[in-house]
């Protein structure tokens, strides 16, 4: 087979030309739900006239922008856009064995480069659509439910783009990720040498859920097994031919809070505002059980804090939303055994391993090493529920 791995050089996305296409050994691209995707390409290094070819070559030069894409079915995945930030050669005696690579990350990174003193009015979800837009990402902002005002309490910022919008999306329970669509007309390959790429900005749940009034439990709305190609991951010990993973490992974590005891303390006049709250998470499989119904115990996370009480309450609903995913599995695979491509944050349904595990999960992480042989990817998977044994 063809190597897998489809890379455009620069601002404009433009096609590596055929002298380092031909000499690519692999391409490597971790992804995770809400940290920055690191990248690397090696490809072979040869010495003409004294001085290195694939060093020197313009596309591979630090900061310039890599846009990596992979083919899956009859279209192709747009996996990471970003900037090169690192690069390291090997030289062999006698040449055959040398090697030049460079590693970069998404254009998140762009946003932790300089850090800024700021107060925001409005929303969190206001200042997030703000700040995406300013650098050049389609927003895909959901709202978020406390207003700040200046005659009242203000959101601070006294750090990085980067680190503001990671923190108000952890606090709300949302996500911060960068996703890619390929505009080509056909997306069946480049149009004039280029490729079409827009890069849109995530500030949301992830899956989905609807944020009601204060104490309504959210739900998930609108699920979606994803890609559409790849309905399911078939694994299990038998020997017959309908497995698409080469391994699968589960493995649960029962000792997770599933309640929050909740003490606002206002800076002011010191009085305490006490509640309760719980996980508000619909789970992925409608009859499956959440950490509380599998165990039949309450686990409490104690949380004091000063401030309003309505922000203080939204961030231990988000410590338990994130406690929640208690059942995480570990996959090895490849793009050809599955017939598609996993990325973060997709929504996908496991079967063959009997009824317990036999449940949808969300892609936590995925790690892509593209070379001439295959699409291998090792992927972390987690859930919120298990099913009844």
């Amino acid at each position: 087979m063809g190597f897998g791995a489809i890379i455009a050089s620069g601002t404009d996305n433009a096609l590596l030309g055929g002298d380092l296409t031909e000499c690519l050994i692999e391409v490597r691209v971790e992804q995770s739900l809400d940290e920055p995707v690191r990248f690397g390409i090696r490809v072979r290094e040869d010495i003409s006239e004294g001085q290195p070819m694939a060093a020197r070559a313009p596309e591979l030069r630090k900061e310039n922008i890599i846009t990596i894409a992979a083919q899956r079915e009859n279209e192709m995945v747009c996996l990471v856009r970003g900037p090169i930030t690192e690069t390291q050669s090997q030289y062999t005696l006698g040449g055959p064995g040398s090697w030049y690579e460079v590693r970069g990350t998404d254009r998140r990174m762009e946003l932790g480069r300089q850090c800024f003193q700021h107060v925001w009015e409005g929303r969190a979800s206001d200042a997030a659509t703000q700040i995406v837009t300013g650098y050049g990402f389609t927003p895909d902002v959901q709202a978020t439910s406390r207003l700040y005002v200046r005659t009242g309490e203000t959101l601070n910022q006294r750090g990085t783009d980067l680190d503001f919008l990671k923190t108000a999306a952890r606090e709300n329970g949302y996500f911060f990720w960068l996703s890619y669509e390929l505009a080509s007309a056909s997306m069946l390959g480049p149009v004039g040498g280029r490729l079409s790429v827009v890069e849109t900005a995530h500030f949301k749940t992830s899956p989905f859920r609807a944020l009601g009034p204060s104490g309504a439990p959210p739900s998930i709305a609108g699920i979606q097994l994803a890609p559409s190609v790849t309905p399911s991951i078939r694994a299990g010990a038998g020997g017959d031919c309908g497995n698409n993973v080469t391994a699968f490992e589960v493995h649960e974590d029962a000792e997770r809070p599933n309640t929050a005891n909740v003490t606002a303390v206002d800076q002011r006049s010191l009085n305490s505002d006490r509640t309760t709250t719980r996980d508000g998470q619909a789970p992925l499989a409608p009859d499956g059980q959440t950490i509380a119904d599998a165990t039949g115990l309450q686990r409490s996370l104690c949380v004091t804090a000063a401030g309003n009480s309505e922000d203080v309450r939204g961030r231990a609903e988000a410590a338990l939303a994130d406690a929640g995913w208690f059942v995480t599995a570990r996959v090895s695979t490849t793009a050809h055994m599955l017939r598609g491509i996993l990325q973060p944050h997709d929504i996908i349904a496991v079967e063959g391993i009997g009824i317990k595990h036999s449940i949808p999960f969300r892609v936590k992480k995925v790690t892509h090493v593209i070379n001439a042989a295959d699409h291998h990817m090792d992927l972390e998977l987690q859930s919120n529920v298990q099913m009844g044994s």
